[in-house]
């Protein structure tokens, strides 16, 4: 193809001159119609060059509008107009974002939907990219928005399932007197998809509701060490008992997969009841029977579409765990007493640190009591506060007592009734082992003698502080590592550290995957080791 300056004869010429004046003032106009934001100087700038140019008529309208199917997503405002249908000038090239074209995000893009009404109106439901109907090319990239609900999301590449607020973890488990109540009801059809570990515990199902004895019943509940799946009046059995992991599919609409085998032929038998699903228990005549159980995943149909999509995490904020729903952007907490364990990726989601420090405003409530028995092993250095303990809690008084107390420049051991002096009053760092079932070992002395007066009550054991009479004394302290055990199991082993997420610091529980935060005022102080 000859260029326009090489083309010889008048006709010709003026013909080709016309029709790139024509092409060039279309292109213009196009350009300010198609862009109103775009500096009408640069788009007289850019009709210029083209004139200038020395390209084809053919290679100008293949360079101008974009013919290679995949257009690119730089601004907020490109990404808003998604399968608009509109004509959009990307860099120089046309590009028209319909909703049968492939997208390519190019950089990470972060805004708030509250500054683009003017685009999504009171659309809170709002999502940047439909996946089902715009095929979209994360190209590593991700989108942030604050919704108008100032629920804050991620969309992409590495965008988590969840929002910002909560972090994902491998499993909930109960230890048989948590549940969670789906909120949806067995009445007419009902599907669940399941993965699950469980500790046997005769009459406890892993999920289910009955109205009464053998009506109306679906679940999975255990019997004589085998596990029985119910569907209506039908009872069948699915595995003998054992705490391996497996996956379960039931569907009242007919069949059932256990694991990497289909058993077509299960049928709902009878009718189901307008009665809820409970997970980690079964309602039955009206009473909750909880069992002891993990659950990775929990998916429920109701009539083939999926109405709930639980997701094992922790709230951030609290560090409580439970089930965030997907579909309907809710998150379930225990419903029974207690709370759930959860096993978190400590590593990523945490950075260990040496100690933390209360400045005589924060404590922890460790959520363990003292009744019966308690041991502690704690590793400490102190700030002398009068009646300020380290650690500890009690009724009233005398009466009840167990923790580490500073009394008249010493530092005194409490076990019940029983009071004794450990140590005069110093800064130092100290291991300190109180056994509630008899002996006390300081540093490297060990007094075998020291044991429980009296009797401890149903009272938490603080930590940086005593609980007295209903008030909470702080204390100054350093805290380097802390160990709980009840009736010789141990129950809570804290480690110092700071969540990655906020910089939050307190006391990550290894046992139940637990991050416990100042409780007081203020914050814990602390140092990360370079």
């Amino acid at each position: 193809m000859t260029n326009l300056k090489s083309e010889k004869g008048s006709i010709t010429l003026f013909v080709i001159v016309s029709v790139m004046l024509i092409i060039s003032f279309l292109i213009s106009t196009h350009l300010i119609l198609a862009n109103k934001v775009k500096n009408q100087k640069e788009i007289i700038d850019q009709t210029r060059k083209i004139y200038e140019s020395d390209k084809s008529l053919e290679e100008i309208y293949n360079e101008f509008f974009s013919k290679d199917g995949i257009n690119p997503i730089y601004t907020v405002e490109q990404l808003l107009a998604v399968g608009s249908g509109e004509n959009i000038l990307v860099n120089g090239k046309m590009y028209k974002f319909s909703d049968d074209t492939s997208y390519v995000l190019m950089n990470d893009l972060i805004f708030d939907v509250d500054n683009y009404e003017e685009f999504l109106g009171e659309d809170t439901d709002w999502e940047p990219i439909d996946e089902e109907t715009i095929d979209i090319i994360w190209n590593g990239h991700t989108i942030t928005a604050t919704h108008l609900n100032d629920l804050t999301k991620m969309y992409g590449a590495h965008a988590p399932l969840l929002p910002l607020e909560f972090t994902q973890i491998e499993y909930i488990e109960s230890t048989g007197t948590q549940y969670i109540d789906s909120g949806v009801n067995l009445v007419d059809s009902i599907d669940i998809g399941f993965q699950y570990t469980s500790e046997y515990s005769k009459e406890a199902s892993l999920f289910g509701s009955r109205e009464t004895g053998t009506n109306y019943r679906f679940g999975l509940t255990p019997f004589s060490n085998s596990f029985l799946g119910m569907m209506g009046t039908n009872i069948f059995q699915l595995q003998s008992y054992d705490t391996s992991y497996h996956t379960l599919q039931m569907k009242a609409s007919g069949g059932c997969y256990f694991d990497d085998t289909s058993f077509p032929n299960i049928t709902l038998e009878g009718e189901l009841s307008n009665i809820n699903l409970y997970l980690f228990a079964e309602k039955n005549s009206g009473s909750i029977v909880t069992s002891k159980a993990k659950i990775f995943y929990c998916k429920l149909w109701k009539e083939n579409v999926l109405v709930r999509d639980f997701i094992p995490c922790r709230r951030n904020s609290d560090s409580q765990l439970g089930l965030y729903d997907l579909v309907n952007d809710e998150f379930y907490t225990n419903q029974g007493t207690g709370e759930f364990r959860g096993r978190v990726d400590f590593e990523n989601d945490f950075t260990q640190i040496e100690y933390i420090e209360s400045t005589g405003t924060q404590y922890i409530d460790s959520g363990v009591n003292l009744v019966d028995s308690i041991d502690i092993g704690f590793q400490y250095t102190s700030e002398y506060s009068k009646e300020a303990s380290l650690f500890g809690s009690r009724e009233t008084g005398t009466n009840y007592r167990f923790g580490l107390t500073p009394f008249s420049n010493s530092f005194l051991g409490m076990m019940g009734t029983n009071i004794f002096q450990l140590q005069s009053y110093d800064t130092s760092y100290h291991t300190l082992q109180m056994k509630a079932s008899g002996g006390c070992y300081f540093d490297d002395t060990s007094f075998p003698n020291i044991t429980l007066e009296g009797e401890l009550s149903n009272i938490n054991l603080y930590l940086f502080a005593e609980k007295n009479s209903g008030s909470i004394v702080t204390s100054k302290a350093k805290i380097f590592y802390c160990k709980l055990w009840k009736e010789n199991v141990l129950v809570r082993d804290f480690v110092p550290c700071v969540r990655n997420s906020d910089n939050k610091p307190g006391l990550y529980d290894k046992i139940n995957g637990v991050f416990y935060t100042n409780q007081g005022t203020g914050e814990f102080s602390y140092i990360i080791e370079n």
